[in-house]
């Protein structure tokens, strides 16, 4: 068993990074909010069924006042931007002209607020369903859970791809369906992974889930610049291939997980635990069920804490590409290149971050890290004109929110037992929800209001302030717990 239990993290490794699809949204977001103009030079020119010399033509001309844009001296901005605006309102329809059938498969024309939207609402789903999907693989194993999952979301994203440019058919095929599926498989790899490396729960809680993050860098390449999906295909071309992906390998993954047989410890943990705790006088965290959860203030201390810290993150991972073209001047391939990066470095900050909190306790480790995060938030706005600038911003600001979905799973199998860690962690994830609404629909309002970012950023810098304080101060539940702390737990 000691040997056969390092199939459950390769099945987690197959599951999360199809649920962590959804972190690379923002991959999306400038095709979906793109006018038409900008659609002819982000498409092909088969799926857009145009001249393909003088699509081409159009395509380097405007790629060159795009680097005129990103190179342009403060003061020499705006009319390098008004010259910009001009080509793709003039010049492109008129010597590119495209068939209305091509339009109504591939122009979306959503609002800010409408792609927040989507994201959010997939986010919120997700956290909601989590609180079933707990209970239910408490009860049933892992396995037919994260089945279900896998085969939900798939659904999701093939319904999309089908219904095409609907702002509420996306919402609710992508937000809805999707979210709902990627809450149905997202605690069934940490529950599992958990329960059989209890000797190793830092590390392999970061593994469980840094598949999360690291999906998102390849789902982002595979429909961006390496796979090139969204030009060959547009977007609902890309959601369909998505599906089909994500049902396939989530099967794959589900068939791996099943829990250890009850009572099960690695050969040699039992008595070296029992021989730390009576040498430190520390005692183990008692099973808290769920309603018993509830009424502790720990919880509702990590609770905001989570909040403040998800919805900082959540907010730069699905702006951060429109950020870097509409703000900084960069092109597509720039921007999406420093989303890219944020979905790597947010795969590794769970594996270093929950490495780390063995030997520096969890809750300092959050600490630490949502000061840092704050930090790089008050100064994001000044590093968008700069490619390096951008993904020296994007992978700080991934490697720290990563840490929070490694660390979170940890504190409350620490406060509250592993016992019902499923449908505990559920509880405190419905926080990650509530932030996957309000740091996305944040950004897209503010946006849509004031054309910048700016006072989105400094607000989501303020949350990560109070993540930091709730930390610092949180402590298990004093009952259940003799004083112990401050091994940072």
């Amino acid at each position: 068993m000691n040997r056969s239990r390092w199939l459950i993290v390769l099945g987690a490794l197959f599951i999360q990074p199809c649920l962590g699809a959804i972190y690379g949204w923002g991959v999306f977001v400038p095709a979906l909010k793109a006018s038409r103009s900008e659609l002819v030079v982000m498409l092909s020119a088969d799926l857009l069924e145009v001249d393909p010399a003088v699509h081409a033509e159009v395509v380097a001309e405007y790629r060159a006042l795009k680097r005129q844009l990103a190179v342009a001296h403060e003061d020499d901005r705006p009319a390098a931007k008004a010259q910009l605006d001009q080509y793709l309102a003039d010049v492109v329809p008129a010597r590119v002209q495209v068939s209305d059938v091509v339009w109504a498969r591939q122009f979306y024309g959503f609002s800010g607020k409408q792609t927040q939207a989507v994201f959010s609402t997939g986010l919120l789903v997700f956290a909601v369903v989590m609180i079933f999907a707990g209970r239910w693989q408490d009860r049933v194993g892992p396995r037919i859970v994260a089945l279900t999952g896998g085969l939900v979301l798939a659904a999701g994203y093939a319904v999309a791809a089908i219904a095409g440019p609907s702002f509420p058919a996306v919402l609710l095929s992508i937000g809805v369906v999707g979210g709902a599926g990627i809450g149905l498989g997202y605690v069934c790899p940490i529950a599992a992974c958990v329960k059989w490396f209890p000797d190793l729960k830092g590390l392999i809680t970061g593994l469980a889930v840094a598949g999360f993050g690291g999906g998102a860098f390849l789902f982002i390449k595979l429909a961006g610049n390496w796979g090139g999906l969204l030009a060959s295909r547009g977007v609902p071309g890309t959601f369909l291939v998505f599906a089909a992906i994500f049902a396939l390998v989530v099967t794959i993954g589900a068939l791996l997980l099943r829990n250890p047989p009850p009572g099960w410890q690695p050969a040699g943990f039992a008595a070296s635990a029992h021989e730390t705790a009576s040498a430190t006088g520390n005692v183990p965290a008692p099973d808290f069920a769920q309603a018993r959860t509830l009424r502790t203030h720990a919880f509702w201390m990590l609770w905001l804490a989570f909040m403040f810290a998800s919805s900082c993150g959540l907010m730069v991972i699905g702006s951060l590409k429109d950020f870097g073209m509409r703000e900084g001047g960069l092109s597509e391939v720039q921007a999406e290149g420093a989303l890219g990066l944020l979905a790597l470095f947010n795969a590794l900050g769970r594996i270093v971050w929950g490495s780390i909190s063995q030997r520096l306790g969890a809750r300092r480790t959050l600490v630490t890290i949502s000061f840092l995060q704050g930090l790089m938030l008050l100064v994001l706005l000044q590093l968008g004109s700069q490619t390096w600038t951008l993904e020296v911003a994007a992978c700080w600001i991934g490697f720290q929110f990563g840490g929070n979905l490694a660390l979170f799973p940890l504190l409350t199998a620490e406060y509250f037992g592993t016992r019902h860690l499923g449908g505990n962690y559920a509880l405190v994830f419905t926080a990650y929800g509530v932030g996957g609404v309000l740091g996305p629909m944040l950004a897209g309002g503010v946006w849509d209001l004031l054309e910048s970012y700016r006072w989105a950023f400094l607000s989501a810098a303020a949350g990560c302030l109070a993540a930091m304080l709730l930390a610092a101060f949180v402590r298990p539940p004093r009952a259940e717990r003799t004083t112990r702390d401050d091994a940072g737990n």
